[in-house]
């Protein structure tokens, strides 16, 4: 029998970045948004020898490091030993800023809970998910932020039940399209742009708390985004294109992606093949 569960995707616009003492203080400050569109996770497990398993992206078998250390925390708590299939379906771009590997590990441990039955709670879900994105360098502050739903401020660092977030009102949607390669986050985050990116994101959760409004968000992502100079010149491009119709844009962060939040998504509907969401409300 398998087991699924959805979690939403999660768009961040600026962040710093904040190492702890562990994987569970370790995480980001900064603020972004939680889209419709996700990661389904179906698991099928069988009991075995010993703790094995596989995992798939849309049918494709691959490695996926931060969901299977999320299985192995999980298989910790029992006494029997299994066999575990993980299959993610998702259509979101995984290395372009969706926070796809969040939603594919914390999909897989509210799956695997229902399939043990161990009635994990989303905090601890959401703790194991966190962790294996940290010490796997995929993310640090998509999962809090998924388990909130909505355009969320990270106020502060760390795993669900250590970080604090904020949610913004918001009622606009969210559009965006992939501009270029993957840019996997573990390559950004040990290179040497990370003071910019602390500094510059220090900086725009500050003006933020002064004024909420996903207007300032946008204005403010864009900055984070110039001054970093994380925006290729593809995604500056299709940012250009957009203002000129009035549409305020920004780069996803970390990802060749381009995004906006508006009230007239058929503006950017008609200059391309764009992904159109609306801003994801969702709890599990």
């Amino acid at each position: 029998m398998e087991f699924e569960s959805f979690v939403p995707g999660h768009i961040t616009g600026f962040f710093e970045a904040v190492r702890g003492p562990d994987p569970l203080t370790t995480g980001s400050r900064g603020c972004g948004v939680v889209i419709d569109g996700g990661v389904t996770t179906a698991v099928a497990l069988e009991e075995d020898d010993e703790n094995s398993v596989r995992c798939s992206i849309n049918g494709e078998e691959v490695p996926c490091p931060t969901t299977e250390a999320v299985v192995g925390e999980v298989l910790d708590m029992v006494f029997d030993t299994y066999s575990v299939r993980v299959a993610h379906t998702t259509d979101l771009p995984v290395g372009q800023g969706f926070g796809a590997s969040a939603s594919g590990a914390l999909g897989t441990a509210f799956a695997l809970s229902e399939a043990l039955e161990l009635d994990l709670s989303e905090t601890v879900c959401g703790r194991m998910a966190h962790r294996a994105e940290v010490e796997n360098r995929t993310g640090l502050g998509d999962v809090i932020a998924e388990l909130a739903g909505g355009l969320v401020i990270r106020t502060a660092p760390g795993a669900p039940g250590v970080g604090e977030t904020e949610t913004i009102p918001c009622s606009l949607s969210v559009v965006a399209k992939v501009m270029g390669g993957p840019m996997p986050t573990k390559d950004v985050l040990s290179s040497g742009k990370v003071e910019a990116i602390n500094r510059e994101g220090r900086a725009c959760l500050a003006a933020l708390m002064e004024e909420k409004t996903p207007e300032n968000f946008m204005a403010l992502a864009r900055r984070f985004a110039e001054k970093t100079g994380l925006m290729s010149p593809e995604v500056a491009g299709a940012v250009a294109d957009l203002e000129k119709a009035g549409v305020q844009a920004s780069m996803a962060m970390l990802g060749n992606t381009v995004f906006a939040l508006t009230d007239t998504p058929e503006d950017a509907a008609e200059r391309g093949p764009w992904c159109l969401e609306s801003t994801g409300d969702y709890s599990p």
